[in-house]
């Protein structure tokens, strides 16, 4: 990860690269996923774990600026249990929550989870009880946010029942 900072002559100064996770993870054109909560001016970070079964996990990111342009981590959470393929995450301010979905497992089943950043000085991701959100054999999950309708998150999918 770099920490980019534009300057007041419009300059960009690159801060040393961090490693978010040691061990393998997975990289597609979903992950990882990073996303600002503007309420604690941190950036959570969505990544599959290989090391773990590709098990969708999550971690906080603060960006220490300064002449340093460093990021410190905090504590990777698990957002789901299982194998996990096609997540990713998005933040709604208005409702200062994460919303992270895909599928785990070999269940074919969209899965969703919402989750916050706990501030202070913990830099800790707290996730709910996920939801299963479609009933047959679906996948890539892509999520966005409805902007005119405050709180309200719109979740696409395909649907492979309806495929021919």
């Amino acid at each position: 990860m770099h920490y980019i900072s534009n300057t007041s002559t419009g300059a960009v100064t690159w801060g040393t690269p961090s490693v978010f996770h040691s061990a393998t993870t997975r990289f597609n054109t979903h992950l990882p996923h990073c996303q600002f909560d503007d309420s604690t001016n941190r950036v959570g970070i969505m990544y599959l774990d290989e090391a773990a079964s590709n098990t969708p996990k999550s971690l906080v990111a603060t960006i220490t600026g300064g002449t340093t342009n460093s990021a410190a981590y905090g504590t990777h959470a698990t957002i789901k249990s299982g194998n996990g393929q096609n997540w990713s995450m998005l933040y709604d301010a208005s409702l200062d929550r994460f919303i992270a979905s895909g599928e785990i497992g070999g269940d074919n089943r969209i899965h969703a989870c919402v989750g916050y950043i706990t501030g202070g000085t913990t830099n800790t991701f707290t996730w709910g009880t996920s939801a299963q959100i479609s009933t047959q054999n679906s996948n890539m999950a892509i999520s966005a946010v409805d902007t005119n309708n405050s709180g309200k998150v719109l979740l696409v999918y395909n649907n492979h029942q309806f495929r021919q």
